[in-house]
């Protein structure tokens, strides 16, 4: 007698050829796994840690006072009649969102090298969960920055959120795009670059004071370093949140401006996208 026992159909993982040959529905199937990327990134960041959660308040609480006595009271550096702490506020609010979610891709395929090496899943997976996981830090600072807004209203400051707050969704996605098109660049250059990582940092610096987070555009004068500023996508994204939260007029918000920050954003995405999708292939072998 003769047995024969049905054997269960075997899977190959192969890469995928070409940069643009991404599984979408693979990404939705998985969708679920991304949640779970991004609940332990919460989780996990202010694990044994004295204050837990607070630091979700106390960070740009902090970051904001020092450049309210740097660049407000001790280099006297205008916010065109905004109180000091609400300008340096809401412009923290929008940089740490792009800043978590940029760091955090940066160094997505590094992180997950010891789990990738195990077991299969999108690593693209991973990047995307930040966008997520940074919302729920962005949601806190903005609760901080509702309460000192009261304040200096009820202290007669001139600030109210203005009817464009409507329009804060697409504000936040926007960050997150131009931020997971950053850091996609970054992964995928530091798998085979790994001293690039070191300047990441640098890079961040840079790019903090390129944006107008302790000054005003109105402060720059000079036409280059004006056009570079405005070029600068993440300076539409402070800019729209002090237009939304404290009812600054859109003066440098043009249709012009509104465009090519867009169309910037989107072609950095779509080139790291394309860059990590081809490192992603061999970086267990690599990193």
């Amino acid at each position: 007698m003769i047995f024969r026992f049905k054997q269960d159909p075997i899977t190959v993982l192969t890469p995928p050829r070409g940069w643009w040959n991404i599984q979408w529905r693979e990404l939705w199937t998985y969708r679920d796994l991304a949640y779970l990327f991004a609940k332990r990134d919460v989780s996990v960041i202010y694990t044994q840690t004295i204050l837990g959660p607070v630091w979700f308040l106390i960070q740009p609480v902090l970051t904001a006072l020092v450049f309210s006595v740097v660049f407000g009271h001790v280099a006297k550096i205008g916010t065109d009649g905004l109180p000091h702490f609400l300008f340096y506020m809401t412009g923290i609010l929008m940089w740490n969102y792009f800043r978590g979610i940029m760091v955090g891709t940066a160094d997505s395929l590094r992180a997950i090298s010891p789990m990738a090496s195990k077991i299969y899943f999108p690593r693209l997976l991973v990047p995307l969960s930040f966008p997520l996981s940074n919302l729920v830090y962005f949601f806190w600072n903005a609760v901080i920055l509702a309460a000192f807004l009261a304040y200096y209203r009820l202290q007669g400051a001139p600030v109210c959120p203005s009817r464009y707050i409507l329009f804060l969704p697409v504000a936040i996605a926007y960050t997150a795009l131009t931020a997971v098109g950053t850091g996609l660049w970054w992964a995928a250059l530091t798998v085979k670059y790994r001293d690039l990582s070191f300047t990441l940092g640098f890079f961040e610096q840079i790019w903090l004071y390129a944006t107008p987070i302790v000054y005003p555009i109105s402060a720059v004068t000079d036409p280059v370093f004006k056009a570079i500023l405005l070029l600068n996508p993440v300076t539409q994204s402070v800019e729209w949140a002090r237009v939304m939260l404290l009812g600054v007029p859109p003066t440098y918000l043009t249709m012009r401006m509104q465009l090519t920050g867009w169309g910037i954003s989107i072609l950095v995405f779509l080139i790291g996208l394309a860059l990590f999708n081809r490192a992603q292939r061999t970086f267990v072998d690599v990193v």
